[in-house]
């Protein structure tokens, strides 16, 4: 479960946890793989727009992506070695 955690953290794991390149969700969002860092490292908050858009990438509503915990399964997106991997990262940051 993620919990706590600032939006440009909480964005880094569920990118992680889907196994998705920072390339490749900027592609889906048609911004840069910058513009998209920037996001992540908390220089700057996507806008409304954009938040949308990403929730929908990880079928999330929007109330989850900005207000609430989330629970992450990484079973169904990666093999059992990078779950233990990806499980490890979510617990220890």
């Amino acid at each position: 479960m993620i919990r706590d955690l600032t939006l440009p953290e909480k964005l880094k794991k569920l990118r992680l946890a889907h196994g998705y390149s920072q390339d490749y969700v900027a592609s889906k969002l048609n911004i840069s793989r910058q513009g998209y860092q920037h996001y992540e490292s908390g220089r700057r908050t996507p806008s409304n727009d954009y938040l949308l858009m990403i929730a929908q990438l990880y079928n999330l509503q929007l109330y989850d992506l900005l207000l609430s915990d989330i629970t992450l399964d990484f079973s169904n997106c990666l093999g059992e070695e990078l779950v233990a991997q990806c499980n490890s990262l979510l617990h220890h940051g």
